[in-house]
């Protein structure tokens, strides 16, 4: 009798044991069949375009709390946050092809027993390092940054949004489907696309620069469909053709990339240096800790080439145009800083349109607005408008074959 409560005894010891020994060993990671009614973060992981495989993805929250998991095989991943405390940071390492990669997310708010889209891109790390005190998204906590994560974060996402919301149109978003909460896959549309097109990098000041992966270097004097950067901090006597660094790799960015890093640049008269950040750029969007993020941005927003949009088809800068029949494109135009050009154009930013076609538009810009507009096929400032001959949209020859008269922000 007495060997046989010994028995039980130890039998039920031994399952104590087990049931502690599994709970310790599943805390800090994620689970991959969470119960039913439990909060999830899921998102994709991507660099240029290519699905980060077998990452790993750490979520920190708001009290020092942290999970673990890895990617699947098309860059996607998924946590159970039901223990967490919003805000949440997230970081992402792993490797593209032989190259380490490292990205950043940032969540301010989740909603409970569902799953929470919080994607970790190129884009997303922009976001993080605009709401880190250093500019730097390695040092963003979630702890020490909490409240300008719940204060910010919204304001940030929209001034960005605004600078690539020609981008997001071509690609088959509205320009308010930001990059942390649209869901995405890695099949080479979309979001996805975007990345593929898409160069961000920092500055020696720790501003961060997105432009047209695939633009051509700029001529002396060429504004348009080229790139060109200067940034004399990062700019050594070593390696003078050297103006940024890329945001996930560290790698150099040129400041001409048909020129070795060794070479000297051109000289690019056409480029206005920030004296906040001691940078300057054709072709390209930046910003930074200096910027008020609650107004709007007065660059030219960023409009990639090579866009394949989420519903099929060849999306971004190329030809023609529905006609009369749509799509329809706008002028999305700013002024910048010129009271000037505002007083020319009745306004410091606007979107004149519609236009019949993507070379109307191209047109227009080009006569009234070189270098500062781009075209998308949604208005992104106050709507501007005339009476085209048609009734319907703007035609170059037709509506504005004139020299303009008193504003453009109309077509006559």
């Amino acid at each position: 009798m007495n060997n046989c409560r010994r028995q039980v005894t130890l039998a039920v010891f031994l399952i104590m044991v087990a049931v502690l020994f599994s709970s310790c060993v599943g805390t800090g990671s994620s689970s991959s069949n969470p119960p039913a009614g439990s909060t999830l973060v899921s998102g994709v992981v991507v660099d240029n375009g290519p699905a980060l495989t077998n990452a790993t993805v750490v979520i920190n929250d708001s009290l020092g709390a942290q999970k673990t998991t890895t990617t699947a095989t098309d860059g996607s991943y998924s946590i159970d946050v039901s223990s967490l405390t919003a805000p949440f940071v997230l970081t992402a390492t792993g490797n593209v092809g032989s190259t380490a990669v490292t990205l950043w997310s940032v969540e301010d708010v989740v909603t409970a027993s569902t799953t929470n889209t919080v994607n970790i891109t190129p884009w997303t790390t922009a976001i993080a390092a605009a709401l880190s005190s250093t500019g730097k998204a390695q040092d963003l906590n979630a702890m020490a940054n909490k409240q300008t994560i719940l204060s910010d974060l919204t304001q940030v996402d929209a001034y960005t949004k605004t600078l690539l919301a020609p981008t997001l149109v071509e690609a088959g978003y509205t320009a308010t489907q930001g990059p942390i909460e649209t869901a995405f896959t890695a099949n080479g549309t979309g979001y996805d696309s975007i990345y593929a097109n898409l160069a961000v990098g920092t500055t020696a000041t720790n501003a961060v620069f997105m432009a047209d992966l695939t633009a051509t270097p700029c001529g002396t004097g060429e504004t348009t469909n080229c790139v060109a950067y200067s940034d004399p901090g990062t700019q050594t006597v070593t390696d003078p053709n050297i103006c940024g660094s890329d945001i996930a790799s560290g790698a150099p960015i040129l400041c001409d990339s048909n020129l070795a890093p060794t070479a000297a640049p051109p000289s690019w008269p056409q480029i206005t240096m920030s004296q906040a950040y001691t940078f300057g750029c054709v072709g390209c969007i930046f910003w930074g800790n200096a910027d008020n993020f609650s107004q709007t941005p007065t660059q030219t927003p960023l409009t990639l080439t090579g866009i394949t949009p989420t519903s099929g088809g060849s999306g971004g800068g190329g030809g023609g145009g529905g006609g009369t029949g749509g799509p329809y494109y706008w002028d999305n135009w700013t002024c910048g800083s010129s009271s000037q050009c505002a007083s020319l154009m009745g306004g410091y930013t606007g979107s004149t349109g519609p236009m019949c076609t993507l070379s109307d538009c191209t047109a227009w810009g080009n006569k009234f607005i070189p270098g500062g507009y781009s075209c998308s096929t949604t208005p992104i400032y106050t709507e501007s408008t005339g009476t085209p001959a048609n009734g319907v949209c703007a035609q170059n020859g037709v509506d504005f074959r004139q020299k303009l008269k008193k504003s453009a922000r109309t077509l006559d």
